[in-house]
């Protein structure tokens, strides 16, 4: 197929169900390219004939942001194509919202962790200064801040080519794509953008 690995991929098989089937020799898994529906079945581009009494169009799963959770802010109403991540964990302009959201070319639970970590962190330390909320707001892009000069950083490490390298590893799926007017945006540089990488994410998240 023209898709790499992982960018077509199977995302549930309650109980292991189809992986019996496999196993027992009663289904078996077929990746190749359809040319056309026949009478008697589908044809494949290799010019191949797959016989079926019964064929199922299953085009993959419809993604749905932040769970399809209704985002309110000052009673006005986000949709999620409006928001801009911070750090792949919060969004600009929204206060007290974290979103989990794992990589799809690596183990979901890796960003997870590191996500779940840096919330702690960030409420403890709201707790410590008795404030209420935390909400990322965009820089104004003076001064020659610490917190600049690790953005500046991790410019320097998109500039060699590391993320660029893992942008390529990212999902371009039927499901991906449909979606990708709905899903929240990300900027051009940190900690603006959302990386597929858990040594970039651990550089951005742990290093305060």
């Amino acid at each position: 197929p023209r898709h790499s690995p992982w960018d077509e991929r199977i995302c549930v098989a309650p109980d292991g169900d189809l992986f019996e089937a496999v196993a027992s020799g009663a289904a078996t898994v077929l990746t190749a390219q359809v040319e056309r529906f026949e009478a008697r079945g589908v044809r494949l581009t290799s010019g191949e004939l797959l016989p079926a009494d019964l064929i199922v169009t299953a085009t993959g799963i419809s993604l749905r942001a932040l769970g399809g959770v209704a985002l309110f802010v000052d009673g006005v109403e986000l949709a999620p194509s409006q928001l801009l991540h911070y750090k792949g964990v919060m969004f600009a302009g929204v206060p007290n919202l974290v979103a989990v959201v794992g990589y799809t070319n690596a183990t979901w639970t890796l960003k997870a962790e590191l996500v779940c970590a840096w919330a702690c962190r960030l409420l403890n330390g709201l707790r410590a200064r008795d404030f209420a909320s935390a909400t990322p707001a965009m820089p104004d892009h003076g001064g020659s801040t610490p917190r600049r000069r690790r953005a500046l950083l991790l410019r320097l490490v998109d500039y060699v080519g590391v993320t660029a390298w893992y942008a390529r590893q990212q999902l371009s799926a039927g499901y991906v794509r449909r979606a990708a007017h709905l899903l929240p945006r990300q900027g051009s540089h940190p900690p603006w953008r959302v990386h597929q990488s858990y040594w970039l994410d651990l550089l951005e998240l742990y290093w305060q």
